[in-house]
């Protein structure tokens, strides 16, 4: 489509992610108090890294928009997964590099504003200790690694370690 709305649409992506050194990933509440300015009265640290949405994912947003899908669940971000490949995000990924099954999570929350979409996930301690390098979201993926469309890549450089809990919050503008 040359000067449509496919082609100059951008989406961008802001991801936060929280270690809790309690053990206990953060609630919805502390999170919005956090966005907030506030003080949730217990230990955090918070780093924030930037998204790439890949070809794959805005095809099958093309497709959705366009009625060529079945069902609204070949749209819908259902899975998140963390791995240790370093390769750079980049336009042609079509699933995380080196995934790791046992940090799969179903997305705990999603909403959307406006043109913003907000995703969160949880790992309590031990569900995710480890160094991770790279984070993902998937469409209509199940249990199992790597499965589904991959809607974002976000390289990373984080440690879980064994008594942290993570909280992965991240907001996608489409613009």
């Amino acid at each position: 489509m040359q000067n449509g709305f496919l082609e100059n649409m951008a989406m961008k992506g802001i991801w936060t992610f929280y270690l809790t050194p309690d053990g206990i990933p953060l609630s919805l509440a502390e999170l919005a108090l956090i966005k907030a300015g506030g003080t949730i009265g217990r230990a955090f640290h918070a780093i924030t890294y930037h998204n790439l949405v890949p070809t794959v994912s805005r095809q099958q947003i093309c497709k959705a928009v366009t009625g060529g899908i079945a069902t609204v669940t070949e749209i819908k971000i259902t899975h998140s997964e963390l791995g240790t490949g370093v390769t750079a995000p980049a336009n042609g990924d079509t699933g995380l590099q080196t995934p790791t099954a046992a940090t799969r999570k179903t997305i705990s929350s999603m909403a959307f504003s406006s043109n913003q979409m907000n995703f969160t996930s949880f790992w309590a301690a031990t569900e995710a200790t480890g160094t991770w390098r790279e984070f993902a979201l998937f469409l209509n993926g199940t249990g199992t690694s790597n499965s589904g469309t991959i809607f974002n890549r976000v390289a990373i450089n984080i440690t879980v370690g064994a008594s942290d809990a993570l909280t992965i919050d991240g907001t996608v503008t489409v613009s």
